[in-house]
């Protein structure tokens, strides 16, 4: 997530960012500072075409000013422009297999918790949901290997 927001502020323009935006949901951020940036970035894109650091930081709140800091700060330069895209599909997709490990432990917490009280009706439901999920994370992980490659 840090990585992924580091190359964004450093690296991304507006054309970049409205495609991502069409292909990232705030909700893959599981850490709530680096999704209230990723709104933050997407909102000033909104605004402005133009991205300068000095601008945003006095758009954000302070108690995610050091974060946007650092973040800011991270080591990018080895991404090289023409790859950026490349490189910002391929954490993309790490995040949305973090998303899904995500989803399937708490469908898993799910099952034990309903195997305890019996419910079969939910507990059906809840596997399915489990094997979708599954699928999904099987066919992006194929995908992602191919991005690397």
């Amino acid at each position: 997530e840090e990585y992924f927001l580091a190359l964004l502020l450093q690296k991304a323009e507006a054309t970049l960012l409205k495609k991502i935006r069409l292909e990232v949901e705030p909700s893959f951020f599981q850490t709530v500072t680096l999704r209230r940036i990723f709104e933050k970035l997407i909102s000033f894109y909104e605004k402005e075409d133009v991205f300068t650091i000095d601008v945003f930081v006095k758009d954000v709140p302070t108690e995610l000013a050091p974060t946007v800091d650092r973040l800011y700060l991270l080591d990018v330069e080895g991404v090289e422009i023409e790859k950026l895209l490349t490189e910002i599909e391929r954490v993309i997709a790490e995040l949305r297999v973090l998303l899904l490990k995500k989803q399937m432990e708490k469908i898993s917490e799910d099952v034990k918790a309903k195997e305890q009280l019996g419910d079969e009706a939910k507990l059906k439901q809840l596997k399915r949901e489990f094997t979708v999920l599954s699928s999904t994370l099987d066919k992006l992980t194929r995908s992602s290997k191919m991005l690397v490659h």
